[in-house]
């Protein structure tokens, strides 16, 4: 007759053979097995989750960027067109200006001229020299 030990023996190797349970032994083994197999699922499912959240989190990050890049570009232009318009008022400003001192030189030059001719008819009027 076979020891209980030999019939633990064959019904571990039959366990192996076959992975059929048919004793408290190979009962434990199963269900370890299959607990480990759940766990290493586990992992998987997990390790697959954690790279899809973290390629989630790449992606948004980097739209992020972009859309701060955009934001940044949009700002920059919106300020150097009111620094572009600020100085084009004042060029306006100062080119009217200086339209207005020529305007007032040429008036003033033609009073002067005027003034000259005038003085030029007489000149010649009193028989003298209109020699300027």
């Amino acid at each position: 007759a076979d020891s209980e030990s030999d019939i633990a023996i064959k019904a571990f190797l039959k366990y192996i053979e076959t992975r059929e349970s048919n004793n408290t032994l190979t009962d434990k083994i199963k269900t370890a097995v299959e607990n480990i197999k759940n766990i290493q699922a586990t992992k998987g499912a997990y390790m697959i989750e954690h790279l899809k959240i973290r390629d989630a989190m790449r992606r948004g990050l980097e739209e992020g960027i972009q859309q701060g890049i955009k934001q940044g570009l949009s700002q920059g232009i919106a300020q150097q067109k009111a620094k572009d318009e600020a100085i084009f008022k004042k060029n306006k400003e100062t080119i009217a200006q200086k339209d207005n001192q020529i305007s007032r030189q040429n008036a003033l030059l033609n009073t002067k001229e005027e003034q000259i001719h005038l003085l030029q008819a007489r000149l010649k009027a009193a028989g003298l020299s209109s020699e300027l």
